[in-house]
């Protein structure tokens, strides 16, 4: 980053498809780790971490194009933070990142389906936010 030597996001993500219909997925991502701090258990302000993970049922109960999934999304105070501006992950200060931007916890359940002789599809989806207030 500009200025900043030791500003960096690291990302990883991978999925498991298990049996035929079932898919375990997740992404992680790191931003600015002390690993000293990390198992130190101080909940330091600068460890900076996200995390995603899911499952996906597909064709549920043997009915095509029904899927159900449950995700959890989740990101510590301070992600994708910085000092200076020009090193933040923002576009004319909105997130490049969630739109809930850090300190958060989501779970998202979605449901839907989608008719092989219609291009159109419906979804339901339910997210359950919870945003915290940092006290460290």
């Amino acid at each position: 980053m500009i200025g900043s030597p030791d500003n960096v996001l690291l990302g990883f993500d991978g999925r498991w498809n298990v049996l035929r219909r079932v898919q375990l997925y997740g992404q992680v991502l790191l931003d600015e780790l002390v690993s000293s701090e990390i198992f130190s258990g101080s909940g330091w302000w600068a460890n900076k971490w996200g995390i995603q993970a899911g499952v996906k049922y597909v064709n549920v109960f043997g009915l095509d194009h029904l899927d159900l999934q449950v995700e959890h999304n989740l990101a510590r105070p301070f992600t994708y933070s910085h000092y200076d501006p020009a090193n933040s992950y923002t576009h004319y200060n909105q997130p490049l990142a969630h739109p809930f931007r850090c300190q958060f916890q989501r779970i998202a359940c979605v449901a839907s389906l989608a008719a092989t002789f219609s291009p159109f599809a419906s979804s339901t989806f339910y997210p359950c936010p919870n945003w915290g207030q940092y006290t460290h």
